[in-house]
């Protein structure tokens, strides 16, 4: 039987390994930036719930809305593509 602790570890090991998404490389971008969802939304032209699913990789940004993302955070686009 596994204890709290060793399943705690198991559960950030995953997270550590897992392959990175368009959401969470945008969110990283962000928080590095150090600009809200709000202020990311009024600087890219993209709507804050649009931004909100693009982060919770529930909505795909096309590659138009990438771009958009990328130039308001000052970072190329390829470097928002896991």
């Amino acid at each position: 039987m596994l204890t709290r602790f060793a399943i705690g570890i198991m559960r950030s090991m995953a997270t550590l390994m897992a392959k990175p998404t368009i959401g969470s490389l945008i969110k990283d971008a962000r928080d590095k930036a150090g600009i809200s969802q709000r202020e990311l939304a009024r600087l890219s032209g993209v709507s804050q719930p649009n931004l909100s699913r693009i982060e919770a990789d529930s909505q795909e940004p096309s590659i138009s809305t990438l771009r958009e993302i990328a130039k308001a955070l000052g970072v190329d686009y390829r470097d928002l593509l896991p």
